[in-house]
């Protein structure tokens, strides 16, 4: 049985705010965070399901190269994890640096791979092998197709709706 950790968030820029967050949320699973005054408007977990003393166990982040997948990977990095982290590729070094840094400071213990939401079976390698899976990758730049194809979708509307003489 894999257990899934799924996010969402709207940061505020609040230093330190996102890592005390999600830094509870990884050592003290039993809290889920569940609790309005326990869990800022802009991190909400929606499912939370840790297995106890589970430090040895190997663990998959999706998204590592993220904010909030790289703190989480740092935590549990140094709570004793086994880590497999995906990332969307491994030759931006720029993008990963900090992940590399992370392989350095604790050499064995994480495994970074490439996947793409898009593409099925993509982390079925990434997965072998995990307890517990941190979902927290996310298609960001299909957003700005989804919302550019809105918009032209939006506008051959209004074209179509202009009378015959008046077409574009």
């Amino acid at each position: 049985m894999v257990n899934v950790i799924g996010t969402t968030t709207r940061l505020d820029h609040s230093k330190g705010q996102n890592t005390r967050v999600i830094e509870k949320a990884i050592t003290n699973p039993e809290s889920t965070l569940s609790s309005e005054k326990d869990s800022p408007a802009y991190l909400r977990i929606l499912y939370l399901v840790v297995p106890h003393n589970m430090s040895d166990k190997t663990v998959l982040v999706t998204g590592a190269s993220g904010f909030i997948a790289s703190h989480v990977v740092q935590q549990l990095l140094e709570t004793g994890h086994q880590v497999h982290a995906t990332v969307q590729s491994t030759k931006n070094e720029k993008k990963i640096k900090h992940l590399l840094d992370m392989q350095t400071r604790w050499p064995g213990q994480l495994k970074l791979s490439e996947s793409d939401l898009l593409v099925a079976g993509s982390f079925d390698a990434a997965m072998e092998g995990c307890l517990v899976v941190y979902h927290l990758a996310s298609p960001f730049l299909i957003e700005s197709k989804i919302r550019n194809d809105g918009a032209v979708a939006w506008l051959e509307s209004k074209v179509a709706q202009l009378e015959p003489g008046y077409r574009v």
